[in-house]
């Protein structure tokens, strides 16, 4: 009688240990709207961070390379950044000197390409006139043929 006494009596302190335990987990869990770490931005940048970079990505910005209108306007912007803060700046003064960063960006690949463009040019002229005064013909393996097919 003692022995299942026991046994009943450890089953239900396992029992009631095994709702306490569960009701522990259950209490610990997240309720379905509050924001989890992914939600926060796990690995998100500080605000003066962003601010930092915002700042750094404008000031590397060649005024010259700008349209005169817009020159004058993001010098403005630029010093009042640099002299107030950047969040003394509105979301649209934010956007127009981002767009500047854009605008500078293409000036300097398009003068690139162009510059790129000279050079093969004047590589082709040059061996064109080496092959004008040496009298030979240029070699169809260096020429592309373009047949229609």
């Amino acid at each position: 009688m003692i022995t299942i006494a026991t046994t009943v009596l450890t089953a239900l302190l396992g029992l009631c240990f095994g709702v306490l335990g569960t009701l522990a987990m259950v209490w610990r869990l997240p309720s379905p709207g509050a924001p989890t770490p992914v939600d926060q931005g796990a690995g998100a940048k500080p605000p003066y961070v962003l601010d930092l970079e915002a700042r750094n990505r404008w000031e590397s910005v060649d005024p010259a390379l700008l349209h005169q209108v817009n020159r004058e306007e993001f010098e403005i912007l630029l010093a009042r950044a640099l002299t107030e803060g950047v969040r003394a700046l509105d979301p649209r003064e934010r956007a127009f000197l981002d767009r500047m960063v854009e605008a500078e960006r293409s000036v300097r690949v398009a003068r690139a390409r162009s510059a790129r463009r000279a050079a093969e040019r004047l590589r082709a002229d040059r061996d064109g006139r080496r092959l004008q005064v040496t009298g030979l013909s240029p070699s169809p393996f260096t020429q592309r043929s373009y047949q229609a097919r």
